[in-house]
């Protein structure tokens, strides 16, 4: 986990070596992916390519959210930047969720449609919504839960899952 951060972190500096200092965007916020998420996106004209690490706070369960992501910038305008405000987002995401009674580990990639909103030339929110597809899942059972009758397990019989999320951004 440690070396994923290093790689991701070492790869973002050395793209943004030599690049403006409002190509890169501090973010944070929500999302059923994402969880409660900060992250960066570093710009090139109306190319984003972002990185977050999320969790959920909680004293039952350890969950922590890694995500990557692209977003291209193609419609509308804005009068307070130059990106324009509609974009399409590819995404992948691993999650990883450690409980008393179980290990499960997800891996998914999603696509979805958004707007940036500016509040002004630094700030703004964007909220973007689309598919997400379970592409692996590994549960591995620490204890068994045939005990406990408040436990349950939600299965999704989909493996397409309908996702959402609102994002604060400030360039730097």
């Amino acid at each position: 986990m440690r070396r994923l951060i290093i790689i991701l972190v070492s790869i973002c500096s050395f793209i943004t070596s030599g690049q403006e200092q409002e190509s890169f965007n501090i973010t944070g916020g929500a999302g059923l992916l994402e969880l409660f998420h900060i992250g960066g996106r570093f710009q090139l004209d109306q190319s984003e390519l972002g990185f977050n690490i999320g969790t959920v706070p909680s004293p039952d369960e350890d969950i922590i959210s890694l995500q990557a992501n692209y977003l291209y910038h193609f419609g509308g305008s804005s009068d307070l930047s130059a990106r324009r405000p509609w974009y399409l987002r590819g995404g992948f995401t691993f999650i990883r969720s450690d409980t008393e009674f179980e290990l499960t580990k997800y891996s998914i990639v999603d696509l979805r449609i958004g707007r940036d909103f500016n509040f002004s030339e630094k700030f703004g929110v964007q909220i973007d919504l689309g598919p997400a597809y379970v592409i692996s899942e590994d549960v591995r059972e620490k204890q068994d839960t045939d005990d406990f009758w408040f436990f349950f397990d939600i299965d999704l019989e989909n493996e397409v899952l309908p996702v959402i999320c609102f994002t604060f951004y400030y360039r730097i």
